[in-house]
């Protein structure tokens, strides 16, 4: 493996690459990861688009906003392209029951 300063899963700076990693430094044209990423700010706004989401009720990854539904897991696509598409199946007696189920878990 090449050296690669920069690497996510070390802290430390210089160690060698996973090859996924040197495969996506590579794609972008780059020697090493960008130095803003361990900046205070980018870790700063990190936290805060993290707990805005939690705030939001975001569970799960991925997760896709529409109006005031969330729609997360890669799993709930077709969910998401049925309501997209106006499928009255999302609004039968049942989904709105389902809607209207509480969390058993808060954040």
């Amino acid at each position: 493996m090449r050296p690669c300063a920069g690497n996510p899963c070390s802290s430390s700076g210089a160690r060698s690459c996973s090859p996924a990693w040197r495969a996506t430094l590579d794609r972008l044209g780059l020697e090493q990861a960008p130095p803003y990423r361990d900046a205070p700010e980018i870790k700063a706004r990190l936290r805060e688009n993290t707990r805005a989401a939690a705030a939001d009720g975001v569970f799960g990854v991925p997760t896709i906003t529409v109006g005031e539904r969330l729609f997360w897991g890669l799993d709930a696509l077709p969910m998401l392209r049925a309501w997209i598409r106006g499928d009255p199946v999302l609004d039968t007696l049942a989904m709105r029951a389902a809607a209207q189920v509480r969390p058993g878990a808060v954040r």
